[in-house]
This record gives structure tokens, sequence and C-alpha cells, in this order.
């Protein structure tokens, strides 16, 4: 490795960390968000009255589609929400009847229930992060104790 690119990796990795942590913190707060849907969830029958054209892309490079989803919850309250995921083509048609579990002290926090594609966000956060976190820790423990080591043999 040459010396420019010990220092550009010096400089990279502790970025690399950063945003591994971020991405692990991120999982956290979504599967903290997801078990409070598991356990305090109410659910309700809903339907999909609009799909909106979102700002973010699918995989095929398209605009995703995402579901608006209209429900009443136990205490007779009509709620209308996006739900937090879209695609292209998208994977609920408008009229569509769904299952909608949301939170009773926060209706307007509310999802479509998909069971485990409801854990895929969290999971991959959590899965990326801790993955990105431990080979950038590790690559810069190396070359910080390689760099001690050189200091030492030119001493």
């Amino acid at each position: 490795m040459t010396p420019q690119q010990g220092r550009s990796l010096f400089l990279a990795l502790p970025v690399a960390i950063l945003v591994g942590l971020g991405l692990f913190g991120g999982g956290l707060y979504f599967a903290a968000l997801q078990f409070s849907f598991l356990i305090e969830g109410k659910n309700a029958p809903g339907i999909v009255t609009a799909l909106e054209l979102g700002s973010s892309t699918s995989a095929s490079g398209r605009a995703a589609l995402f579901p608006i989803v209209t429900y009443e919850t136990l205490d007779g309250r009509t709620i209308t929400f996006r739900h937090r995921t879209g695609a292209n083509p998208a994977a609920y048609a408008e009229g569509e009847r769904v299952v909608v579990t949301y939170l009773p002290g926060n209706p307007e926090e509310a999802l479509i229930a998909e069971g485990f594609r409801n854990w895929l966000l969290p999971l991959v956060q959590l899965i990326c992060g801790s993955t990105l976190t431990l080979v950038a820790g590790i690559t810069f423990w190396r070359l910080v104790k390689g760099r001690r080591r050189t200091n030492r043999n030119s001493s």
C-alpha cells in the first residue's frame, strides 16, 4: 500500500464507521417502532384509496408508487395515511382491501400489515450497519496498529 492510499484509508475508514453506526442506529429505531406495532398495535380493515407518486425511485429506476390507505379505528375515527414503502409497479391497487396495524395512542402512525416484509427495513439496516462498522473498524485498527509498528521500526 502506498503512503497516499494509507492516508486516504486513514481518513475514509472513520467516516465508514460513522455511516455504519448511523445505519445500525436507524435499524434499532425502526426495529423498536416495529416492535411497538407488534406489542401495542391494533388491526383494522382498510382500503387503498389512491396511489401517490413518490420522489424516491424503485429498483427499476422509476418513481415509486405509495399506497394511500383509509381505515377506521376501533373508536370510530377515520384515518388516512401513506404507507411507508412504495414500489413500481405498485404493490397494491386502488380499491384493494388491506389489513392495517396502528398504534391506538397515535392512529396516524399506521402501516399495512405485511408480516415479515414489515421487518425487512430494520433487518437490512441492522445487518448492513453492523457489517460496515465491524469491517471498517477492524481495518482501521489494523491500519493504526501497522502505522505504530512502522514508526517503532523506523526509530
